[in-house]
């Protein structure tokens, strides 16, 4: 089993220098080209080191799917964003947070809010188990559901295959790019040990069945989680190192108390404050666990749940929910460069910065209803503004140069966001010309946050089929002078418009 230990400063520093020789945009932390080319954010130190461990493994001829000491298959993957500065906030800012005034025990299945355990068999897939154990929650009661772990790890468009691994972000794009999420029955899992003779599948011709909107991103505390839990009513996906020396089988309790790096992806449903310390191999400073859905089968723990301890100290600070899935039907055109979705953030040294795309307008969603992003912080702050028919010239190369502010301005919109993904419903939808050029401007503001802005960039073994072409995406520190980020390296601005005709 993997027991790799974060390693503090030996790693920051490896994070730093792979970080350099991986993009041409990045410096110091802090500091800005005079050309106003902005910066890359440190990569996570975790996801440094689940690199390096996959080329090791693949040098040796092992297998990409990691499996425990007692034969069950993992497949988390660290992400490459860096997200310890929500630890620093740690913002219990919500009301519902701040309320505090939570039962001592609760528990999603009293309310109908849980789907049946899965088993992931043995596939590298927990994480795409974890992310629709909090979707398919989330659309009950009244809309059962099951939906298709296969499609999602087949069809992501990451460098891993289907049983190689994955991230939440991972997830998240895949969602938020309408690549799905698709019904259990239209693309069954195959990767079960009992499963023969399944149907034959095929996604050409297989479409959304919802729209998946928003994706709350947070730092994992009690309270955060309790007003998760009872706000969104919606299991949240976390992920956490397992080990069986630290799992009482007799009490499904378990507890790590050792900072390891995560390596299995699951989704809390519930919590128990007086849950006894003593439930554990290893005592806790205090009482009190977390209620936890697993995706080993029924055959696992109890009844495929158990019991982890408030004080683990591998459980991952970062947290998701994924919280926002509506109907197909309220838009049928998306405007988007971005199918991996958020794979960096950059930013100019400040917690404001500038990101814009050029888009042609098509006759299906010449109506722009919305537009969605990435707010890397609590209390991120937004402004939208739709321009269409901008104009385009060319530089000294041939590559086309587009003005954003040119044109004429149809929409303009603010507001305030939480940390994840966010759609932005346009109070005054937009209209543009189908087969002229529009812009897409965004202005983000992120309170303690240098890297205001998400792109989706190329990167070996990880996101290498990410592409982009000049004149797509552009980036500014104020709004007037643009930056196209094709001239250092493929990369697009995470944004996106929806529109219906």
């Amino acid at each position: 089993m993997h027991k790799a230990k974060r390693s503090g400063r030996h790693m920051a520093a490896l994070a730093l220098l792979l970080s350099m020789v991986c993009s041409a945009f990045v410096l110091p932390a802090g500091q800005v080209r005079a050309d106003d080319r902005p910066v890359l954010a440190p990569v996570n130190p975790d996801y440094l080191e689940w690199q390096n461990e996959r080329v090791e493994a693949r040098a040796a001829g092992e297998s990409a799917v990691k499996v425990t000491s007692d034969g069950h298959a993992l497949g988390l993957v660290p992400s490459r964003i860096d997200r310890s500065y929500l630890k620093d906030m740690a913002s219990e800012s919500s009301p519902a947070a701040k309320a505090a005034n939570y039962p001592v025990t609760y528990d999603l299945r009293d309310h109908g809010k849980v789907t049946p355990v899965r088993d992931q068999g043995q596939c590298g897939s927990c994480w795409a188990f974890g992310a629709y154990a909090s979707l398919e929650s989330r659309l009950l009661p009244g809309k059962q559901t099951d939906l298709a772990e296969n499609h999602l790890i087949d069809m992501h468009g990451f460098d891993s295959g289907p049983c190689g691994g994955g991230t939440y972000d991972m997830a998240t794009a895949y969602l938020a790019s309408w690549g799905g999420p698709i019904p259990e029955n239209k693309y069954p899992y195959e990767y079960l040990l009992t499963s023969s003779s399944l149907p034959a599948t095929s996604s050409s011709a297989l479409m959304a069945a919802y729209h998946v909107q928003d994706v709350r991103i947070m730092f994992l505390t009690q309270n955060n989680l309790k007003a998760a839990l009872t706000h969104y009513g919606a299991a949240v996906s976390i992920s956490f190192y397992i080990d069986s020396s630290y799992y009482n089988e007799s009490t499904h309790g378990y507890y790590c108390n050792s900072d390891k790096v995560p390596d299995h992806a699951v989704a809390i449903v519930g919590w128990d404050d007086n849950y006894s310390s003593k439930n554990f191999t290893k005592t806790p400073p205090g009482n009190g666990a977390y209620l936890v859905k697993n995706s080993w089968g029924t055959g696992w723990g109890d009844k495929g749940y158990f019991w982890m301890s408030y004080y683990d100290k591998s459980l991952e600070g970062t947290a998701y929910v994924f919280y926002s899935a509506v109907s197909t039907k309220n838009y049928n055109w998306i405007y988007q460069y971005d199918p991996l979705g958020s794979t960096d953030h950059m930013g100019y040294g400040s917690n404001t910065a500038w990101m814009a795309n050029i888009f042609k307008g098509n006759p299906l969603g010449s109506t722009v209803k919305a537009v969605s992003f990435y707010a890397p912080v609590d209390n991120t702050s937004y402004t939208v503004y739709i321009y269409k028919d901008v104009t385009t010239t060319a530089d000294s190369d041939g590559n086309a140069v587009v003005k954003p502010r040119s044109g004429t301005k149809v929409a303009a919109q603010r507001g305030t966001v939480t940390a994840g993904y966010h759609t932005v419903k346009l109070t005054t939808p937009a209209k543009v010309t189908a087969g002229k050029n529009f812009s897409i401007m965004l202005r983000l503001k992120t309170p303690g946050y240098n890297y205001p802005m998400a792109i989706e960039a190329p990167h070996s073994g990880f996101s290498s089929r990410a592409y982009a072409i000049p004149g797509q995406s552009y980036v500014s520190s104020d709004g007037h002078k643009w930056y196209d980020l094709t001239k250092d390296e493929k990369a697009n601005v995470c944004l996106k418009a929806f529109g219906s005709k």
